[in-house]
């Protein structure tokens, strides 16, 4: 049986400037430090431990009121693909990482921003 971990990350800076009633709504928030970890510990067993690191994305009602339109237009401004993320864009990377594809592949963050943060 084959087993793959995909983790979402989010960065501190961002939970914490979110409003209380959003930053409840998180449940786990890792580091590249605990998936590098947990990709040591489960390594033996072949099991695969990677994360997307996704940049806001505008799912239905989740934006209103936690960013203004004009906030909303400046993080597009700062993105080298200058319109807003929906899930959608996620799928590709989401479909990658549960193929075969990515079978010798552990310990990973993808980000997933349309450029916002490069490395």
């Amino acid at each position: 049986m084959k087993i793959k971990i995909c983790l979402a990350i989010l960065a501190t800076f961002l939970i914490s400037s979110l409003p209380a009633r959003a930053q409840s709504k998180l449940t786990v928030v890792t580091t590249t430090e605990d998936l590098a970890a947990i990709a040591r510990e489960v390594g033996g067993d072949n099991i695969c431990v990677n994360s997307i690191m996704p940049g806001l994305t505008i799912s239905g009602s989740n934006q209103e009121g936690v960013m203004t339109a004009e906030q909303l237009a400046d993080r597009r401004k700062r993105r080298c693909f200058q319109r807003d993320q929906y899930p959608q864009d996620l799928v590709g990377t989401v479909i990658f990482l549960a193929s075969n594809d990515s079978d010798f592949m552990t310990g990973q963050s993808i980000g997933v921003d349309g450029g916002m943060n490069m490395h």
